[in-house]
Formats: C-alpha cells, structure tokens, sequence
C-alpha cells in the first residue's frame, strides 16, 4: 500500500467523494481524479494539505516506521 492508496482508504472511511476531496483542494475533479489514479503527481502543497485535512503526518501516509 503506498500513499495514494492511504489517501483513498481515508477519504472513503469518511464517506467522501472524489468531488469532495477536489472541492477542499480547490482543484477540478478530474484533477483529484488523476492524483488517485496515479495519472497525475500531487505537488508537496497538496500532499501536506490532505495531510492536515485528514489529521495524520506525512510519515504515517508514507508508511514509514515510527521513530522512538
């Protein structure tokens, strides 16, 4: 599982729509729509906002080990 697959597990654990998540971006959806099919890399910008939007850190959705 890599980060765009993390990203869609959250946006669906949450009831919320492609249109949804390109609404909270401000982007189309179609563009929302390639970051999910991978047609399309996200800027840093818009992985940090969905970060923040879903409350989690970059690691996290990066699947990198925690640190102690």
């Amino acid at each position: 599982m890599d980060y765009i697959d993390r990203f869609r597990a959250l946006r669906k654990a949450q009831g919320l729509t492609q249109k949804d998540m390109a609404d909270v971006l401000g982007v189309a959806t179609s563009m929302y729509n390639m970051y999910e099919s991978r047609q399309r890399r996200m800027y840093v910008e818009t992985f940090a906002a969905l970060c923040a939007f879903f409350g989690v850190s970059a690691d996290e959705l990066l699947g990198l080990p925690k640190r102690e």
